[in-house]
């Protein structure tokens, strides 16, 4: 119960560190495409950013569901096996289990917590940011995107198009033939066709 306690009172902490992640993780991505992100979020795309980066893939929603278990794990371990001389010198505890009290050993455990959740999460966002944003800068100087949407806007007109990514307010996309990226309200776009899905083994003559 205490432990319970003590997660939900960290919870809105934990929520801040990622909503500075998804800052962060999204300004390193536009900054390597030549564009401040920042000037085009809203502050509801900054406080869902988490979410959007965890729910992106399937794959990248497994891999945080696995490694948001496995400092808890760890520290299952930690405290089993705190008296072994290779876990005080990983941890660096001076004292062993007799000389520890049960405050000194749920404070240790807590913080060793709290500190592989911190790296953890701080290694995969910016892992992301910088694979994310390379490989898409590289796709577009070497013409190697794939144009799987058709956008039409409220004027009439239409266009295939790479979209890069979306917000509450703005479309970034790269059209068919055109290396510059385009930065577009949504409210000017009135339907997006995909005209190439993987998944339903679909794709436009």
């Amino acid at each position: 119960m205490k432990n319970f306690e003590n997660i939900k009172n960290l919870l809105p902490l934990g929520y801040l560190y990622l909503v500075v992640l998804g800052v962060i993780k999204e300004s390193i991505v536009f900054y390597q495409l030549g564009i401040n992100i920042i000037k085009y979020s809203s502050v509801m795309d900054i406080l869902l950013s988490p979410i959007a980066v965890i729910t992106s893939h399937p794959l990248i929603i497994f891999t945080f569901l696995l490694f948001s278990v496995y400092p808890f794990f760890v520290a299952r371990m930690f405290t089993k096996h705190s008296e072994k001389k290779w876990v005080r010198l990983t941890f660096g505890i001076k004292k062993n289990r007799l000389e520890m009290n049960e405050v000194e050993i749920e404070k240790y455990k807590n913080t060793l917590v709290i500190f592989m959740f911190v790296f953890i999460y701080l290694s995969l966002f910016l892992g992301m940011a910088f694979q994310q944003g390379y490989m898409t800068s590289q796709e577009i100087k070497n013409d190697q995107l794939k144009y799987k949407h058709e956008l039409y806007f409220v004027t009439g007109e239409s266009q295939t198009v790479k979209i890069i990514d979306n917000n509450s307010e703005y479309f970034f996309y790269v059209a068919k033939g055109n290396k510059n990226i385009n930065i577009i309200p949504k409210l000017s776009i009135k339907k997006i066709e995909m005209i190439e899905n993987k998944m339903l083994n679909n794709k436009r003559d």
